[in-house]
């Protein structure tokens, strides 16, 4: 899932994008600037479970907060390009000791956009550099659905899951930056259960030297901070003597907020087509909880 800032095909973007070119810089790394493999223990820094009977105004927005003081106050806030719903509130239910965010078929207008489905959106007040994301879910099944779980900012963007809902066993897991006046992007994608059938539990562990993505407890993807002038990622527990590395830049820098989100799909996203006529409606992208820890 991308922001007007991030996404190559939104409408506010306008670098020219590049996918799955490597990108390091050379760094010397002094005893100081190595960064350790950290060992303390994960402590539990935000959660929600979803068990109230409204969305938690004091964790979430419920729309992307660009308009002036955060407020929804813009086109894009509710209708982001390029989709086919507008969020809107009444689509997050809270019922089942759950978050569903519905995906329904019913025409909707924000500003000058008139679109024929809606959906929802959460979207984290607080923002984390480095930390532990896990969410426990369900996705819908269907063409031209794209639930997401990502994180975003400023400083980059980190999805840890989005599915093309046609293909409800593979899943995407990308990253974006900005660099040097264009836009980059690596994507892995990883097949597995059929995720529309049974909840299951996506994480991301983002640490200074390494990012690690896990579906159910079991390593999918991996990127390393930094490796060795000839190409060999280090991870940790390896340790990072001072010296001469590549520095990988596709790794983010910065505090990065917390989305979930269902986008209805129009020619021109990447992940799925439009919904079809056996598309069933209205459906859900089933979130048991969604939590944060970091390093003590």
């Amino acid at each position: 899932m991308h922001s007007p800032i991030f996404c190559f095909a939104f409408v506010f973007f306008t670098l020219a994008s590049v996918f799955g070119q490597p990108l390091y810089l050379p760094v010397s790394l002094d005893k100081n600037e190595a960064d350790p493999c950290i060992q303390q223990s994960w402590e539990l820094v935000f959660e929600d479970n979803f068990k109230a009977k409204l969305i938690d105004g004091d964790k979430w927005f419920s729309y992307y907060p660009y308009g002036e003081n955060y407020s929804d106050d813009c086109e894009f806030c509710r209708a982001p390009s390029p989709a086919a719903q507008i969020y809107e509130d009444d689509n997050l239910v809270l019922e089942d000791g759950m978050l569903k965010i519905r995906v329904k078929k019913e025409n909707s207008t924000w500003f000058s956009q008139k679109r024929p489905y809606t959906s929802g959106i959460v979207y984290s007040k607080n923002s984390f550099q480095y930390g532990k994301f896990e969410i426990r879910c369900k996705i819908p099944d269907g063409r031209g659905f794209i639930p997401a779980f990502w994180l975003w900012s400023g400083a980059g963007e980190i999805d840890i899951f989005e599915f093309g809902c046609h293909k409800p066993n593979k899943h995407n897991m990308t990253i974006h930056i900005d660099h040097k006046g264009s836009h980059y992007f690596e994507n892995t994608k990883q097949k597995g259960a059929d995720y529309s059938q049974d909840f299951h539990v996506f994480t991301l562990e983002w640490e200074p030297r390494q990012i690690l993505w896990k579906v159910d407890g079991k390593i999918v993807r991996a990127m390393a901070r930094y490796e060795t002038l000839d190409g060999k990622p280090l991870y940790c527990p390896q340790a990072l003597p001072k010296g001469k590395y590549r520095q990988n830049l596709y790794f983010p820098q910065g505090k990065l907020r917390v989305i979930a989100n269902v986008t209805v799909a129009t020619p021109e996203n990447a992940f799925t087509r439009p919904p079809r006529k056996k598309t069933v409606f209205p459906a859900d992208f089933e979130i048991d909880y969604i939590r944060v820890y970091q390093r003590k």
